[in-house]
């Protein structure tokens, strides 16, 4: 199989490091960050192409990257993502496509559960392969696999920390508690199955 050249370009906004892969056809392959070093970002981005897929880095963004890297950034920063630019989403898998597309109707404000993810899809044994699904997000912020929690509303996991999975989920709104000795999103910021489903059914 012959080589498809993927350019990734870094960015630094403040005190986070942001990285876009950027296929020849304009889709955008991964968007990766870390608040700890370039290299952080760089690797994450990377990791999520196939052996095919060759990494090129480019040091000037096009206006098209350059609009991605904001979107970026006003997600890091608890905004709303208005409208999402051409994603690779033919190149993912088509699990991970049913999961991704419905984490991406989860309101800001609000989160819900792998398990209930996975019972909203059809699927309800299936909440480790959600969690999967979502640690292999080759598109965090713009699509918020943040907004997704164990059902006991403690946090779960996060590629880059629970702790800025919590200073985002904070900034679009979510509040939190301490409960047992653990920090846990409050009850009223977290969508039931049946909540999702109905959220989902009115599109909000």
């Amino acid at each position: 199989m012959s080589f498809e050249f993927c350019n990734v370009y870094l960015k630094r906004l403040g005190h986070v490091w942001l990285c876009v892969g950027a296929m020849a056809d304009g889709t955008i392959r991964f968007t990766a960050f870390s608040n700890r070093s370039r290299e952080e970002a760089l690797n994450s981005g990377v990791k999520t192409l196939k052996p095919w897929e060759k990494p090129v880095k480019a040091e000037r963004a096009p206006s098209r990257v350059e609009k991605v890297f904001r979107l970026m950034g006003e997600a890091y920063m608890g905004r709303k993502v208005k409208r999402l630019p051409p994603l690779a989403w033919s190149r993912l898998k088509p699990f991970t496509r049913k999961v991704l597309g419905l984490t991406l109707q989860i309101p800001r404000g609000y989160v819900t559960g792998y398990g209930a993810v996975a019972e909203v899809l059809g699927f309800p044994r299936a909440a480790r392969a959600v969690g999967l699904a979502l640690a292999l997000n080759p598109f965090p912020l713009l699509i918020p696999c943040h907004r997704v929690i164990r059902g006991d509303l403690t946090l779960g996991g996060y590629s880059i920390g629970l702790e800025v999975k919590a200073e985002i989920l904070r900034r679009e709104g979510v509040a939190f508690e301490k409960a047992e000795g653990a920090l846990k999103v409050k009850p009223e910021c977290y969508l039931s199955c049946e909540k999702l489903r109905e959220k989902v059914k009115r599109g909000l």
